[in-house]
């Protein structure tokens, strides 16, 4: 048998070794025991210290990446933030923008509605311009006058219708110089006047008859010669009714001084 010492390697540096001759076999199996436990625990802690490091080195590498992701989202979302204001000033432009179209609009409305006072302003005084043209196409529709003037003289005149044979003006007068007689062209309220100059101290006396009854009547009598005789009268006519200047006395009448009439008739609607 050989004797050996040993050191414990569960003692501090203070143990000292252990007498294997005054061990017996089961003191000697329990310091194997004892070993074989240390050895166990020695290479479970080492095996655990190594799996303690793969973690550690994996936490640094995950943590690594989780700055780098951090990193990466922060960048991402400054920009963000960045296009978000620039979103901002550009909807704020944008408003200012709409703002100034809106008051454009305004404007605009108010201009609108400013020219549409002056075109109904317009079209009521256009409205005002054609009934007027159409009342003075009415009026000149309606409107019947005339004048006419003997051209010769007649010194032995004694009956009859007086002849006014030159038509000096007419609009649509319903005058007919052949005969002296006018014929009322509508109803209405018509004027007449009559101004006859005797010739040469012969008298002369005329009626305005209306249809053949005398109505108003006219003398140039006196001794002086070429006196002229007028009178005027206004006649109610229905349409179709005549009116002329008739025969009362004296023997003759005047008519042209200087080739300009002196004897003349005329009528008009009113």
């Amino acid at each position: 048998m050989v004797h050996t010492k040993a050191q414990s390697p569960l003692k501090d540096n203070n143990s000292t070794g252990l007498d294997l001759n005054s061990i017996n076999t089961e003191n000697v199996d329990i310091v194997r025991q004892l070993l074989n436990q240390e050895t166990i625990i020695r290479m479970t802690l080492v095996k655990n210290v190594h799996t303690l490091m793969k973690d550690m080195l994996s936490l640094q590498e995950k943590l690594a990446e989780a700055e780098v992701e951090i990193s990466s989202l922060k960048k991402s979302t400054d920009s963000e933030l960045t296009d978000l204001k620039n979103e901002v000033m550009l909807l704020k432009l944008e408003n200012v923008n709409v703002n100034s179209s809106m008051d454009n609009l305004k404007s605009a409305l108010r201009l609108s509605e400013t020219e549409q006072l002056k075109l109904s302003a317009a079209v009521s005084s256009l409205e005002l311009l054609r009934v007027n043209l159409t009342n003075h196409d009415h009026d000149k529709a309606t409107k019947f006058a005339f004048t006419a003037g003997v051209t010769s003289s007649n010194k032995t005149w004694r009956s009859g219708v007086m002849v006014f044979d030159k038509v000096i003006f007419s609009i649509r007068s319903g005058y007919n110089p052949s005969t002296g007689v006018f014929t009322a062209p509508i109803e209405g309220n018509y004027v007449f006047y009559v101004s006859a100059v005797e010739f040469s101290n012969r008298y002369l006396g005329v009626f305005i008859d209306k249809n053949g009854k005398h109505q108003v009547q006219l003398i140039g009598d006196s001794s002086a010669q070429f006196q002229t005789g007028t009178n005027m009268v206004i006649l109610s006519l229905n349409r179709g009714y005549a009116v002329w200047v008739n025969y009362k006395s004296g023997s003759g009448y005047y008519s042209e001084f200087e080739s300009i009439p002196v004897t003349t008739f005329s009528g008009f609607l009113i």
